[in-house]
């Protein structure tokens, strides 16, 4: 595994890029919940599954469905894997108040993206899932066991309810949201947690 890339500032704020996946997602979180950590604020991608979400959108998941492996360990299946209601209040305020779009509603956790299949994307999507990615739901169950706060905001990167791929990770509207919302996050990043 690569050596982390992060940053800490003097003020609490400590900044870490994961690698991709809730297996590594969780060993990263796990070291800085034994540092000490309180509030685990994911920035992520996702793709979108349903119409009404297109690529450059933010999404704040909801509820997460929990089809990856590490939750598990955690957490017995029947627990709904779910963001921490404080900080999904404080993000709602956040963006909203600097005009930053975005939808809310659950998001599909996979470790199999190759088995993302069109049945599945159809399926979810009619029960208001919005986006598939790969980390939260294990993140949000690890964060319930580990008694600590969490939540997401998932950039969209790519569609899958066509039926096809469609990448568009170097787009524009996505390079400019990323850099919005992450200059945002750093700027006022304690607004989250209070």
């Amino acid at each position: 595994m690569e050596p982390s890339v992060f940053f800490v500032t003097k003020d609490g704020l400590a900044v870490f890029y994961s690698q991709f996946g809730a297996p590594a997602a969780v060993c990263l979180a796990e070291a800085l919940i034994a540092a000490g950590i309180k509030y685990v604020v994911v920035f992520g991608e996702a793709g979108s599954i349903n119409p009404g979400v297109d690529v450059g959108q933010i999404v704040i998941p909801t509820f997460a469905i929990r089809e990856e492996g590490v939750s598990y360990h955690y957490l017995p299946p029947g627990f709904e894997a779910k963001p921490s209601d404080k900080i999904l209040k404080n993000i709602r305020m956040l963006l909203c108040r600097m005009s930053i779009p975005y939808r809310e509603g659950g998001i599909w956790t996979t470790d199999a993206p190759f088995r993302e299949t069109i049945k599945k994307v159809l399926t979810y999507s009619k029960i208001g899932v919005l986006a598939v990615e790969m980390e939260c739901s294990a993140l949000f169950c690890l964060s319930t066991y580990r008694r600590i706060d969490s939540a997401a905001l998932l950039i969209i990167t790519d569609t899958l309810w066509e039926g096809v791929w469609k990448p568009a990770f170097e787009e524009g509207e996505v390079i400019s949201m990323e850099r919005r919302v992450s200059e945002t996050l750093v700027t006022y990043w304690n607004e989250l947690i209070q």
